[in-house]
């Protein structure tokens, strides 16, 4: 496919949003990413003043071809610009990636008025060539020239942008919902890709994931957003001072094995393997009250050869004390108080067919003292071992740069020269779009509860290709546009776009009008000013915005200044003019520019027509209805919170009483304490129909026990599977092993509206082994129990006991202790 390049290009994609996604030879970057055959290995044109050189072909060196291949998608918009020098006859310059050829033809000009001097002495013309891809590929780019004359191109600026699709797209073709071509999850119905399934979350730019990464938060909408958190401590087993300080725990019981430093092919450094109830553990220093924190995040890399045995587990623990585990329920890997960020396939070790890395987050409400984190294996076998590899420490809820957080997700004091955020985090306040209201850092899209961006241009090297028809030329004076008549933009330093600039904008106005359709009271308007080096003076920039009177602007000092304005502004269209001014600028040196474009429009409230500020309305839309549509917290009830997105209030959590959010309680339920992980039971309590209850008094000194109820969910699962029943029926025994004799500790009926829950939890040598489901019988109407025949209950309980992979007598005594309990 050949396409012949034109001063005009028509485009078939309008009004989208575009970003960067490759960019390559910016000033004289990565030149090495090409290659040249010639009579050395590549051809620069090399320049003094400016100290700067860049990739050149010429007869000796007619070829430029990049060394790896990249993707790029049909759509794409890619630009690149042409330093042509000494004579040209016949030209022709091409571009060519897989089977897309682009040409452009070049003839020496009789009249020199577009040339400049780019390098040195050197007299050149540049030229900006802009072009759609029409095909798909994964390639490598090849820049070809041929002449008849004795001239020679160098060539810079590779610019590359795509569509920014909708969020749940992979690959578009318009920036809306229905506009999708490929999806992160499905297949797109009618240009719509789904939303991810209930239990997953969305990851913005990865797609549906189980979980959010252990620096991200889930938002009102199952979205996960970055929220960097403060790293206290990196402990990876490389570090020879970590080495030190990690301590082996022993298992001289069951193996005289002794963990060690290892490494092999694909996986380094790691501490292992570790067998039975071996274990490592360190004392944490790091964690002091000068850090701002909200729970303590502990993430930990663990590696799994083959895996967990049935009824074996590896747990953390804080102190020695129980933290969290992952345990095998003799059906899957479960893991109770961890979260599974990650999983890693790894390379063969050994004799191992499976081998994993699990990258698992712990959040603790712990004191901000120094404690010890222990990892410890709870193994039964030999079949399986694990490994250590790092340990990461973070701030948990407390963003960085925090120095206090009494509320998730939000720094109450941030460190000196950091201020507040509208997302709780502690930022600089150093963007082009932010101002500082005291010591909160405002976006211009933050100046009101319903600011929205009209308008964000000029902040990185995308290019939207449909830009530039939008601004109209109104007069102009003297030479412009020296890149050709349509390249209205220029390249700041390699990090902006900009309109206007070198070779491009010295004598000349424009205006461009914007369209507000939604009732609004105000707009922001910031952009910056760019002013050659050698803009006179007496030269001019001038804008103005809708009927207001010109703002006339010199240069002074500075070669950029900041232009911020709010006005008060209701109609539907907004103009704006730009004017570069001064009889002596010229488009090399004293010129003009703009860039950190933005527009922020301050909206009334919905449903309301006409307002003079975002509390006053004058004029409500005839469907409002206050009893529907809710505005504030103040239209909610006690117990509900509200949505800003929804419009709406929602029930708080269920052990809530009332709530900020359906991530926060600000008080409990009768029962429940207010702790940094919710509204929870005490330790030494468990929940069911939403009521803490006191442990047996058993329980004190065990932390299996307290903990046992958290399987409740998986044997109502295994029971709905075993026996379809109304009220299930489960039984909680703990059994206690010692030596060889086995010991029926207590047996726990809880009885809760005539359902009866019992939870069957086997420890045989230290090690919680086994859980088991009993199926339970329907309830009359009446409250009292049917009539069960015993023998139906013998079987029944002979049949259950028997699916348990334990010796005999442990099965036995099981069998037994049933049997005597009904």
């Amino acid at each position: 496919m050949i396409q012949t390049f034109a001063l005009f290009l028509q485009f078939l994609l309008c009004l989208s949003q575009w970003i960067s996604s490759y960019t390559n030879l910016i000033n004289d970057k990565n030149l090495t990413t090409f290659s040249q055959v010639g009579p050395s290995n590549s051809n620069y044109l090399v320049c003094n003043s400016p100290q700067i050189k860049y990739l050149t072909l010429n007869r000796d060196y007619p070829t430029a071809t990049q060394k790896k291949q990249i993707s790029l998608e049909k759509g794409n918009h890619i630009s690149f610009e042409l330093i042509l020098q000494g004579t040209w006859q016949n030209g022709q310059i091409q571009f060519q990636f897989g089977a897309e050829i682009i040409s452009f033809q070049y003839q020496t000009p009789n009249s020199f008025e577009n040339f400049s001097i780019i390098c040195d002495s050197y007299q050149s013309e540049i030229k900006t060539i802009n072009f759609i891809l029409q095909k798909s590929d994964s390639n490598i780019i090849k820049f070809t020239m041929s002449n008849e004359g004795n001239g020679q191109v160098s060539i810079r600026n590779l610019l590359i942008s795509k569509i920014k699709c909708h969020y749940l797209c992979t690959q578009c073709n318009g920036i809306e919902y229905n506009q999708c071509t490929q999806c992160f999850y499905g297949t797109p119905l009618d240009g719509i890709c789904n939303e991810c399934p209930l239990n997953m979350v969305f990851r913005p730019g990865i797609g549906c994931s189980l979980f959010c990464n252990y620096q991200e938060y889930l938002d009102f909408n199952r979205h996960c957003q970055q929220y960097p958190s403060r790293q206290i401590l990196f402990s990876d087993y490389y570090m020879v001072e970590e080495q030190v300080k990690m301590e082996l725990i022993l298992d001289t019981e069951n193996t005289n094995h002794i963990p060690i430093y290892m490494s092999y092919v694909g996986r380094y450094d790691l501490l292992g393997v570790f067998r039975y109830n071996q274990g490592t553990k360190r004392l944490i220093t790091e964690v002091t009250t000068n850090i701002g924190t909200y729970l303590i995040g502990i993430r930990t890399v663990i590696i799994l050869y083959n895996e967990i045995p049935c009824g074996s587990s590896i747990s953390l623990k804080i102190n020695d004390t129980y933290a969290g585990s992952v345990y095998n329920d003799c059906q899957q890997l479960q893991f109770h108080k961890l979260r599974l960020v990650y999983i890693d396939i790894l390379k063969l070790y050994q004799s191992y067919t499976n081998r994993q890395a699990y990258y698992l987050f712990l959040l603790l409400d712990i004191p901000q003292y120094q404690f010890t984190l222990s990892i410890v294996g709870n193994y039964i076998d030999l079949s399986a071992t694990w490994a250590y590899e790092n340990i990461n420490l973070n701030s948990g809820y407390c963003p960085e740069n925090c120095q206090l957080c009494e509320l998730p997700n939000e720094c109450k004091i941030c460190y000196p020269t950091f201020y507040k955020y509208r997302d709780g985090q502690c930022i600089l306040c150093t963007a082009p779009y932010q101002k500082l209201d005291g010591s909160y850092c405002k976006d211009y899209d933050d100046e009101t509860l319903y600011s929205e961006y009209l308008i964000k241009e000029y902040y990185d090297l995308a290019i939207d290709p449909n830009q530039f028809s939008r601004y109209t030329l109104i007069s102009k004076n003297g030479i412009n546009f020296m890149k050709g008549s349509d390249i209205l933009y220029s390249i700041y330093y390699g990090t902006y776009l900009i309109f206007g600039g070198e070779l491009v904008w010295a004598q000349a106005k424009f205006s461009r009008v914007h369209q507000i359709i939604k009732p609004h009271h105000s707009i922001t308007i910031g952009f910056y000013i760019l002013f050659g080096p050698s803009f006179p003076q007496d030269s001019q920039f001038i804008y103005t915005i809708g009927s207001n009177n010109p703002v006339i602007t010199f240069k002074g000092s500075s070669q950029t200044k900041r232009v911020y304005e709010r006005i008060q502004h209701s109609s539907s269209s907004l103009t704006i003019q730009w004017e570069c001014y001064g009889p002596n600028n010229e488009p090399k040196n004293a010129y003009c520019g703009f860039y950190n474009y933005y527009i922020a429009v301050h909206y009334c409230k919905p449903y309301c027509e006409k307002c003079t500020s975002q509390n006053d309305c004058t004029q409500w839309d005839n469907s409002y209805d206050p009893n529907i549509i809710k505005l504030s917290q103040a239209d909610c009830d006690s117990n509900q919170y509200f949505d800003k997105n929804a419009l709406n209030c929602f029930i708080c959590p269920s052990t809530c009483l009332t709530c900020s959010s359906q991530f926060h309680c600000l008080t409990c339920q009768e029962s429940f304490i207010n702790s940094k992980q919710g509204c929870v039971c005490k330790n030494n309590q468990y929940q069911y129909s939403n009521y803490c209850y006191d442990c047996p008094i058993e329980c004190a000194n065990s932390q299996w026990c307290m903990n046992a109820l958290k399987f409740i969910t998986v044997f109502i699962l295994m029971a709905n599977a075993i026996v379809k029943m109304d009220i299930i029926l489960l039984i909680l025994i703990q059994f206690v092993i010692s030596v060889q004799h086995i010991i029926v500790m207590f047996v726990i009926k809880l009885m809760e509206q005539n359902v009866i829950l019992v939870n069957v939890v086997i420890n045989q040598f230290k090690t919680i082994a086994f859980l088991f489901v009993v199926m339970e019988q329907k309830l009359q109407m009446n409250n009292v129990m049917m009539g069960i025949q015993q023998e139906e209950m013998d079987v029944l309980l002979v049949d259950m006991i028997a699916i348990i992979p334990v010796n005999f007598a442990i099965k036995e005594s099981v069998q037994n202790v049933m049997m005597a309990t009904f």
